[in-house]
């Protein structure tokens, strides 16, 4: 890479605990509402999908079959004084 550019890694991120847990919000939600989804058109059948979705999705994440990450790219005369990477 660095012979075609000259950006660089600045900083890594990895975000996938963060989405299992969101993952896990998404499913208690549903768990829920489990008795509003007929009213809101939503079969028995489509709402088991769902839950069987979120929680292989959740799975994946926590035994890191699967992850996202947020890295960060700055040319050599970024300074970190100028934007933060991290802001929380």
């Amino acid at each position: 890479i660095s012979e075609r550019t000259d950006l660089r890694i600045i900083d890594v991120e990895d975000l996938g605990m963060h989405y299992a847990e969101a993952l896990h919000r998404w499913r208690d939600q549903l768990h829920s509402r489990w008795d509003d989804l007929a009213t809101l058109g939503v079969t028995e059948e489509l709402g088991r999908l769902w839950d069987f979705y979120l929680a292989y999705c959740e799975a994946a994440f926590l035994e890191r079959h699967v992850s996202v990450a947020q890295i960060v790219l700055a040319k050599p005369r970024w300074r970190p004084d100028a934007v933060a990477t991290r802001p929380w």
